[in-house]
């Protein structure tokens, strides 16, 4: 969700409608779910899909007048709220992807805990006692 809030709050949106629709929807079944679902066509391509409510605008409030919001639409090319719908989409689809590939390499995860491990063996604030 940070690379969706990151767009949101850009764009002039209220991201924590966006979070807590996002939640919500999770667990509509009662039971939280993914929001996300990575599977392989049958060339053997991964094909990733997000589902999640995305209540966006492209007009009016905060967008209006807020020199930022109105910079981040000029940067994305004035999209429509279906399209900015998807650009945010795209963004929390590429961010789950990112995390996934990260979780299950066991190189990358060995290797930040002995890099973690190292800085905080060596670190001044652990040498303080």
């Amino acid at each position: 969700m940070n690379g969706i809030d990151s767009v949101v709050i850009a764009t002039g949106n209220d991201w924590r409608a966006i979070e807590a629709g996002a939640h919500a929807y999770a667990s509509l079944s009662g039971q939280y779910q993914p929001l996300t679902n990575w599977t392989k066509d049958e060339a053997g391509n991964l094909v990733g899909t997000i589902t999640l409510p995305l209540p966006v605008g492209t007009v009016g409030g905060s967008i209006a007048i807020h020199p930022g919001a109105q910079f981040a639409h000029e940067l994305l090319g004035h999209p429509s709220a279906v399209e900015l719908a998807g650009i945010i989409s795209s963004i929390g689809l590429a961010q789950n992807l990112a995390a996934v590939k990260s979780s299950c390499n066991r190189w990358h995860s060995k290797r930040t805990y002995e890099t973690t491990s190292e800085i905080l063996r060596t670190s001044s604030w652990s040498n303080r006692r």
